[in-house]
């Protein structure tokens, strides 16, 4: 799926910074996850996006599936209350990226 239509698909292809956020995630969780699903959950939610940097060129994640295990076992701990997010994984453009989607 190109990032475009994904945008279109969840409604959001003209709201970053409002609903959607995006990060580049090379290294890691980055350290302004949390203070972003913060500022979501406190507002009307919104989507983020690891693999994705602002300038919108998929790049990927090497392992995503551990930075989405390592997001997912950390929320709970880090966050309180907890909130209750999805965290997954999809293809974008040929690369795989984690979404984050706090309702």
């Amino acid at each position: 799926m190109t990032f475009r239509n994904y945008l279109i698909s969840v409604g959001l292809l003209d709201d970053e910074g409002e609903r959607l956020e995006l990060k580049e995630a090379r290294g890691g969780v980055p350290k302004s996850l949390w203070e972003t699903i913060s500022a979501f959950a406190n507002t009307s939610g919104g989507k983020i996006l690891l693999g994705v940097p602002k300038s919108k060129v998929i790049v990927g994640l090497d392992d995503p599936d551990g930075l989405q295990a390592d997001i997912a076992s950390a929320l709970h701990q880090v966050i309180t209350p907890s909130i209750q997010t999805s965290v997954g994984l999809l293809e974008l453009e040929g690369r795989r990226v984690v979404e984050i989607d706090v309702p």
